[in-house]
């Protein structure tokens, strides 16, 4: 799961590579596009 690093969210999912900026479209859709490439990645999700 990944999640808007301006929330409590961060607390929550314990992992800063998952969270990204809410204000950086650049940063949002990168992590979108590692979660659909990154097989690895995505197991882990």
């Amino acid at each position: 799961m990944f999640s808007s690093n301006a929330t409590n969210l961060p607390e929550v999912i314990g992992c800063p590579e998952d969270m990204f900026d809410p204000h950086n479209i650049t940063a949002i859709r990168d992590i979108i596009m590692r979660e659909l490439t990154d097989n690895d990645y995505y197991k882990k999700l």
